[in-house]
């Protein structure tokens, strides 16, 4: 009896602690939705449609360049810090994390000098105020909190990631600016880049600040040996294909979009854009907290609670992006009244993207079955062929269609990536546990 009751407790406990960690991810990923979102909203406001359609313009080419600098290391960080952790405990993944920005510095400074060379160029159309100059520094900076909330993910604390990505940085921006939003002041564009590029110099010491509470100086590094050091050198060419297209096929299709819209409508599809990710948010809650989980029973061989897992994550995402999705469909005008009077031609365009990402909610747990199974070769061709259509679809109908055509690709683009995914999950053979690698 009593043995019972401790087997109880302790499950009683872990209920517990995944639901406050869920509550956590939560929290956190809406304060990076929502500051992405007011960060859309401050420039909006303050330099109209224009000044957001070339703000998006540089935040596109920075996420893009990023994903291209980081080499598919977030997602292979991600699954060798939680192979780690399991078997020696958190401190042993310090060094996979050194290890992972140490190979993005050279990348990330030739890239960051190429990127300030195409903005000034104007192949993208004017600059933002600042992004020419600043774009190296911000490209190295992004790209390595990238990687510490992969870092983050890996380590069981998902809750942390939102924090240190684009959607955080932008929430820590608004707050920076906040003092001269309150006081009236006239915020200029340079004033914005400046907060921008502040609030990441200070998520980078919070990053230093806590890697060095998870492995105190005092404490001998534990080094990863070899067959564990190589996950983070197998897979890169998959996993950067696949974020660079899932990047491209979503916020950064603005990209293929530029030389056929000018900057107002570009801000404007942007502003829709933003709402519309509200909807699909939620994934970015539940698939962190079930990557771990994901590689312990892929490793382990259990199949059937795999796809158990995967199922729950799937009908509790649906669930809570129905709740943002009729809003907006039914009152998408209020929601656009956020950014100003400009932004209500968007109407249309919310509603088409808003269902679109209703859709990557539903399905998105499943393509975290193929990166963390060691699929991600299947998923990178799946990207690939949705990224030659997307190539095809977004100038062409930009071109013949407008703002309008912009907005039935992002859509189009969106469903097919998920249907060819969703299809090689369910085509995919039975389960076959990897050799499991070692710290010493």
């Amino acid at each position: 009896m009593k043995a019972s009751s401790c087997s109880r407790s302790h499950r009683d406990d872990s209920q517990f602690g995944g639901l406050a960690r869920f509550c956590a991810t939560g929290a956190t990923q809406v304060l990076a939705a929502v500051g992405g979102l007011l960060l859309a909203v401050v420039i909006a406001r303050t330099g109209g449609p224009e000044r957001l359609g070339m703000f998006t313009i540089m935040l596109s080419l920075l996420g893009v360049l990023g994903m291209i600098a980081r080499r598919g290391q977030g997602s292979l960080l991600t699954r060798s810090v939680a192979w780690a952790v399991h078997e020696k405990g958190a401190r042993a993944s310090v060094s996979l994390l050194l290890l992972a920005i140490r190979r993005i510095v050279l990348s990330s400074i030739v890239l960051g000098l190429t990127g300030s060379a195409i903005l000034s160029s104007g192949i993208l159309g004017a600059p933002f105020p600042g992004a020419v100059h600043a774009l190296p520094v911000m490209l190295f900076l992004v790209t390595s909190l990238a990687l510490f909330a992969a870092y983050a993910r890996g380590s069981a604390r998902p809750w942390l990631a939102p924090l240190f990505e684009l959607g955080g940085i932008s929430c820590l921006t608004v707050l920076l600016l906040m003092p001269s939003l309150v006081r009236g002041s006239n915020l200029t564009s340079t004033g914005v880049m400046f907060g921008f590029l502040l609030s990441m110099l200070l998520l980078a010491l919070i990053a230093g600040a806590i890697t060095r509470a998870n492995h105190p100086v005092n404490r001998e590094m534990l080094f990863p040996e070899a067959r564990l050091r190589e996950e983070l050198s197998r897979g890169q060419v998959p996993f950067t294909l696949i974020a660079l297209a899932g990047f491209l096929l979503q916020s950064g299709s603005f990209l293929l979009a530029a030389p056929f819209l000018n900057e107002i409508e570009i801000g404007v599809l942007r502003g829709a854009e933003r709402l519309a990710l509200l909807v699909s948010f939620c994934t970015l809650v539940i698939n962190p907290m079930i990557a771990p989980g994901i590689v312990r029973l892929s490793r382990g061989g259990d199949a059937n609670t795999l796809h158990r897992l995967t199922f729950q994550a799937m009908l509790v995402s649906a669930g809570i992006a129905a709740c943002v999705l009729l809003p907006l469909l039914i009152w998408p005008e209020r929601a656009l009244a956020l950014l100003g009077a400009e932004f209500g031609t968007a109407t249309g365009y919310l509603r088409i993207m808003a269902l679109a990402q209703f859709a990557a909610a539903l399905l998105g747990p499943l393509a975290m079955i193929l990166h963390m199974t060691g699929r991600e070769r299947v998923s990178m061709w799946a990207n690939l062929a949705t990224l030659a259509v997307a190539a095809v679809l977004v100038p062409g109908l930009s071109l013949t269609h407008g703002a309008f055509g912009f907005a039935l690709a992002y859509a189009a683009i969106i469903m097919t990536r998920l249907g060819l995914i969703g299809g090689a999950t369910l085509l995919a053979g039975p389960i076959e546990p990897p050799g499991s690698g070692g710290i010493k």
